[in-house]
């Protein structure tokens, strides 16, 4: 569970010494859990320590460095980072240095990690009815002619895939499909413009046009539209 390590001593000498103190009840404290309840820690008496805010700050700070497995790291991590979020009833007073070393555990300990599909759907299941907070807005996120440029280098020639990762694309995908399922092609019933066939001839014009026997009615010569054609024609009339 532990390393035996100087940070561990460190941390059980300031436990010790908070349990056989008495403080001024003017005193702002925080109570601590002495093993965490990650690693089977409880809500008893004998688990809990009264704290100062300084004290519980360094305490999470030095349980990052002897919790052996990987996994109760992260979880100290995001502890160490929640340092910086307090509600009305905490008075949480850091200095920059404190402040910066809690932003980068919790953004060390969310980094290579991924929401699954049920974390990600009752993410989605509460959130659902709420107001963006951009709605209605104009301006909230200027979007110059750099960032789209830099932004289709970097995803250009990349599949969904790579870009979300397996799991995510196949969900991706899915939310397309359904989302186009009974609506009409936005083409239905439109004709290009003169000018818009004009713009897509003319990146084709002199490349080489593809000619293949059709295996369907073993004619030479033939495009692959043409074969693509006749086989959809030949599996109708069989079914």
């Amino acid at each position: 569970m532990f390393i035996e390590n100087k940070y561990k001593l460190w941390y059980f000498n300031i436990i010790y010494h908070a349990q056989n103190r008495q403080l001024n009840k003017n005193i702002y404290v925080e109570k601590h859990h002495i093993i965490p309840k990650c690693m089977n820690g409880d809500n008893s008496i004998n688990n809990i320590a009264v704290l100062t805010a300084r004290e519980h700050f360094i305490c999470h700070k030095l349980l990052i460095k002897f919790v052996i497995s990987n996994f109760h790291k992260i979880k100290m991590k995001h502890a160490l980072g929640k340092f910086v979020q307090c509600n009305r009833n905490q008075r949480r007073l850091l200095t920059s240095h404190q402040y910066e070393s809690a932003r980068k555990a919790i953004i060390e300990a969310r980094t290579g990690q991924k929401h699954t599909i049920d974390s990600r759907n009752k993410m989605s299941i509460t959130r659902k009815g709420r107001i963006p907070w951009n709605k209605g807005k104009k301006g909230s996120q200027v979007v110059t002619e750099e960032m789209k440029i830099a932004r289709s280098i970097r995803l250009k020639g990349k599949t969904f895939t790579d870009r979300f990762g397996e799991e995510r694309a196949q969900l991706i995908k899915q939310q397309i499909t359904n989302s186009k399922l009974g609506k009409p092609s936005g083409m239905l019933g439109k004709k290009h413009s003169l000018e818009t066939r004009l713009k897509q001839s003319k990146p084709k014009q002199g490349s080489p046009h593809i000619r293949l026997i059709c295996p369907n009615c073993n004619l030479p010569d033939k495009t692959p539209r043409h074969i693509r054609l006749y086989s959809k024609l030949d599996k109708i009339s069989y079914t």
